[in-house]
């Protein structure tokens, strides 16, 4: 269920900031990279998706990430999965199935 969770969360984060294929994933993984304005705005706009999950979403999702409920998740959360996404630990592949490797950057592995 964990996993699920974390998965859901950043599907629709993806989705609804327009990355929605593979080829565009990986241009917007080459922007994010290069620019850290981009990865700052793409971390904000995460936020303010991920905000607005419910709190039992919230919370399997901090256990996944073993990180506090009580903590920030969301910021945690979108600050791991666009670092992963800049530095190419993980590809649209990975987030869409829940990789390994997808659950070692949210980890902080």
């Amino acid at each position: 269920m964990k996993i699920k969770a974390i998965i859901a969360v950043s599907v629709s984060v993806l989705i609804l900031s327009g990355c929605q294929t593979n080829p565009s994933f990986e241009r917007d993984q080459e922007v994010i990279g290069g620019s850290p304005a981009v990865k700052r705005r793409a971390v904000q706009n995460c936020y303010e998706t991920t905000k607005k999950k419910s709190k039992s979403s919230k919370i399997a999702v901090a256990e996944a990430m073993n990180v506090s409920p009580n903590s920030n998740v969301d910021m945690i959360f979108c600050t791991r999965l666009i670092d992963a996404i800049a530095s190419k630990r993980i590809t649209y592949n990975d987030l869409d199935s829940g990789s390994p490797a997808f659950i070692r950057a949210m980890q902080a592995r």
